[in-house]
């Protein structure tokens, strides 16, 4: 092996060491694409009635396709329901740095077709699904309205298991892909006064 091609070994093994770590995980339950079509048979926690949470191919979907969806999704279809559904995903971040936080990803499609029909997202609820991290109450119209995205929700630290639960109402339908959970250095905030930004720019 040549010393050139040695070198460059060495320092990218340095880099490797130097720079700090991304870790990422998937949030458990969610391979969907590996499930067949119909009752959804992951590691999420359902309460409500569970006959409304089933796995669907998001080729059948149309124009209500969560962005970026490909092969099967997860539908909550809750618009006939009397009371709320919950699916609950457990993950951890495998954080190694004790300031950084856990950003967890999922796109999302949601269906309003009653007065009043909502979507919770609550990370680590502690069991009232009183403090969402995010609320959809989009009006109702016809065809029904909607609400779609890439998501992101973040955490306080990296450690330990965390959970994040989707709470739909009555007359809303959820359709869920793509979760994904990384660990995110924070990095320091730079302040700097008027006359220095002046001089900068002058």
């Amino acid at each position: 092996m040549n010393t050139k091609r040695t070198n460059l070994i060495r320092l990218i093994l340095l880099t490797a060491l130097v720079l700090p770590a991304v870790a990422m995980a998937d949030v458990q339950g969610t391979g969907f694409d590996g499930m067949p079509p119909g009752p959804y048979s992951g590691s999420g926690v359902i309460t409500g009635d569970p006959s409304t949470v089933t796995v669907v191919p998001a080729a059948s979907l149309g124009g209500s396709t969560p962005p970026g969806a490909t092969g099967n999704v997860l539908s909550i279809d809750n618009r006939n329901g009397s009371g709320v559904v919950t699916v609950t995903f457990t993950f951890d971040c495998d954080g190694t740095y004790p300031d950084a936080v856990c950003q967890i990803e999922y796109d999302f499609f949601f269906e309003a077709w009653l007065i009043g029909s909502w979507i919770g997202v609550y990370v680590d609820d502690d069991g009232t699904f009183s403090n969402p991290d995010d609320l959809f109450e989009p009006p109702v119209g016809f065809p029904p309205s909607t609400s779609w995205g890439d998501n992101t929700e973040r955490e306080p630290d990296c450690f330990g298991t965390h959970t994040i639960t989707f709470v739909v109402g009555p007359g809303a339908v959820a359709y869920l892909d793509n979760f994904d959970t990384e660990c995110l250095d924070t990095v320091a905030s730079e302040t700097a006064d008027w006359g220095t930004l002046k001089s900068m720019y002058r």
